[in-house]
């Protein structure tokens, strides 16, 4: 999945053995449309893979996820030794794969969790390097250039504000209205009932105790 994503947005993917202070540094790379002047942003997506199991201990990775799920709150700084602090700014939607459990409370209050198993069988039908990326990278780059469509989905999101159901935390849905107003937007549901309804079979689902070895956690901002 983390390849396909790669492919169809054209963004790195980086090791789970990177620091939690170089994770901060690419944020602040891919984040801005020129990185030097830092004067306006473009959509960016951090894609990690294979994250270790004491990335959920320590406070320098949990600080990006933590932090940057918000805008309000993705600010965070550390000293230089100088006096000086360096500004750090961590919003950007995340993905990240793992085999370990999440251990932290509070970042699987923000986490979108997708459980699955490894298989060869899908490849065996389909290489995904045999797939022409830039024809579906086109087709997502015109479908959200239209402004119907954003009018659209700035209409659908609006619509989940007053149809969340009980289960999952206030942060939780907060993500989860993205992915269905995105949804509803593109024509994978036909009605909002039929869209929440699915998506808290999901959720109930997903909230349970791991069964599989293969965790993939989805972080979307």
């Amino acid at each position: 999945m983390l390849i396909a994503i790669s492919h169809l947005t054209k963004y790195q993917i980086i090791s789970g053995q990177s620091t939690g202070a170089s994770l901060k540094n690419h944020i602040n790379v891919i984040r801005w449309v020129d990185p030097e002047s830092k004067k306006k942003e473009k959509n960016c997506l951090l894609l990690i893979d294979n994250l270790k199991e004491d990335c959920f201990k320590k406070e320098e990775y949990l600080s990006s996820f933590l932090n940057g799920y918000n805008r309000l709150t993705d600010r965070t700084y550390i000293s230089n030794g100088r006096g000086e602090n360096i500004e750090f700014r961590t919003f950007s939607g995340k993905i990240y794969t793992t085999i370990w459990e999440n251990t932290s409370t509070e970042l699987k209050r923000r986490t979108i969790s997708i459980k699955g198993n490894k298989t060869d069988k899908l490849s065996e039908i389909l290489d995904v390097e045999d797939i022409k990326w830039s024809l579906f990278r086109k087709k997502k780059i015109n479908f959200w250039e239209d402004e119907d469509n954003w009018t659209t989905f700035a209409k659908n999101r609006k619509l989940f504000l007053e149809h969340q159901k009980p289960g999952g935390s206030k942060e939780l849905w907060l993500l989860l209205r993205d992915v269905m107003a995105t949804g509803l937007t593109v024509g994978v549901w036909d009605t909002i009932e039929s869209c929440v309804d699915e998506t808290f079979e999901w959720l109930t689902y997903s909230l349970k105790p791991r069964q599989s070895l293969l965790e993939a956690l989805l972080v979307l901002a």
